[in-house]
């Protein structure tokens, strides 16, 4: 059993590093918000996407490119608006406001973009070939949270040298290129 979680952490953690740009994005959140409501938004998010790629591969593999496409890209472009807006024009009462709270932000820039990518792929062939589901649900959700520290630490970084105007604006110009990218190569 203890092979299945290894075999299912390195498979994903070397699939995701390969290229996947979830990580760019929560280093990019990570410099712009507190690390701790990234880390909360994003952590549930990558257990729905691996825990979906273990026990719905088929149907994940099946959903149309141009549903993903237009999700990936409409969820890019709101993080963009909610993360480039200034402090001051921010309405901080009600649940539009919550939504805009960074652990939310972080939940969806994660939950609801990138779909079929190369970690849950693998993920989902681990799991069919092992039959073991959950196994590979712990080793690659471990995986794309390890991940999602290392970004983490270097969100942490670039925050500390550059200043949050220009953060605000590098993340933003990150997500509307995210969100391009979604609909050009989905």
């Amino acid at each position: 059993m203890a092979a299945i979680v290894v075999a299912a952490y390195v498979s994903v953690l070397l699939a995701e590093l390969a290229g996947d740009r979830s990580m760019v994005a929560m280093a990019s959140l990570t410099a712009r918000f507190r690390p701790l409501p990234v880390f909360c938004g994003a952590a549930p998010a990558y257990a729905l996407k691996m825990l979906a790629a273990v026990l719905l591969a088929g149907a994940v593999s099946r959903l149309g490119h141009g549903t993903i496409a237009v999700v990936s890209c409409a969820t890019w472009l709101i993080t963009a608006w909610i993360v480039g807006r200034r402090d001051d024009e921010r309405d901080h009462a009600g649940a539009f406001a919550r939504l805009r709270h960074p652990s939310a932000v972080a939940f969806a820039s994660i939950a609801f973009t990138e779909w079929g990518d190369p970690g849950q792929l693998t993920a989902a062939l681990i799991a069919a070939s092992s039959k073991a589901p959950l196994l590979v649900w712990g080793g690659a959700t471990a995986a794309l949270l390890t991940k999602s520290a290392a970004a983490m630490v270097l969100g942490v970084t670039v925050r500390r040298y550059v200043a949050l105007a220009r953060l605000r604006f590098a993340v933003a110009a990150f997500c509307v290129v995210n969100a391009a990218l979604a609909v050009i190569r989905p």
